[in-house]
């Protein structure tokens, strides 16, 4: 789990779909290509994967119709329905496959740093940055999956604990009490999860990045308490020295 971010990133880019017969960039050729069952179905796969991502963030859970994701993926309804019983399944496993791509890069950069404040603060950054740039993923992860069904809720469940990892530096006596600990782990979570709805519901999803301060004041203050969590209100370029993200 532990690294940088997996070779397909959080790549969302219109272009990658086939318009009009023509094949992706990312589409294998057809015919005889001397390329295993596994790596076509891997490609497939995926292609479906990312035509959910775009359908679902741009029409939402319920209007995104698997004619629209075989005709972006480049595949057809047969080879969908191969690979996943159905929309909410197929759902479930893109929101899944974003989810774990923005955590890896929010982990990327938090184990960068020593400092816990200051890689946290990094960390959320990288993962701000990323959402402000693809709104379908921004979408499908803080908005959608409210809305679709029990599989996409099992995810949700799994990828907000993927996050605790976090907060298990954090400098508090409370790190000895695990289930104290998880409680006020998971309710930042819950909480950063609740902010980030609430702004890409309401559009605001390229001005995500400018969240960090109060974020970062939010995960930290239950444990290194409000005055050193008002820290994090100031603009970075007025940090201490000891506690300032590195610039990029």
């Amino acid at each position: 789990m532990i690294g940088g971010m997996p070779s397909s990133g959080l790549k969302l880019d219109a272009k990658e779909y086939s318009v009009a017969g023509r094949r992706r960039r990312d589409q294998l050729p057809g015919g005889r290509h001397g390329l295993s069952r596994e790596v076509v179905a891997q490609s497939q796969r995926e292609r479906i994967l990312k035509g959910m991502t775009i359908a679902a963030g741009r029409h939402g859970f319920r209007d995104a119709h698997i004619t629209e994701v075989v005709h972006r993926a480049g595949v057809s309804r047969r080879t969908f329905y191969e690979h996943f019983k159905g929309k909410e399944e197929c759902f479930a496993a893109s929101y899944s496959r974003s989810m774990e791509q923005l955590w890896q890069l929010t982990l990327r950069d938090f184990e960068v740093e020593r400092e816990w404040v200051v890689g946290l603060r990094a960390g959320f950054a990288a993962m701000l940055d990323a959402l402000s740039k693809r709104p379908e993923v921004a979408r499908v992860c803080f908005v959608e999956v409210l809305a679709a069904g029990p599989l996409a809720a099992q995810e949700r469940d799994s990828a907000t604990r993927k996050f605790l990892p976090l907060f298990e530096a954090a400098p508090s006596a409370v790190a000895n009490m695990p289930r104290i600990f998880e409680a006020l782990a998971l309710g930042r979570v819950a909480d950063l999860g609740a902010v980030l709805h609430r702004e890409i519901a309401a559009e605001r999803i390229a001005e995500l990045p400018g969240l960090l301060p109060e974020l970062t004041y939010m995960m930290v203050l239950p444990f290194l308490g409000p005055d050193a969590a008002a820290d994090q209100l100031a603009d970075p370029a007025d940090l201490p020295a000891a506690t300032a993200p590195e610039a990029a």
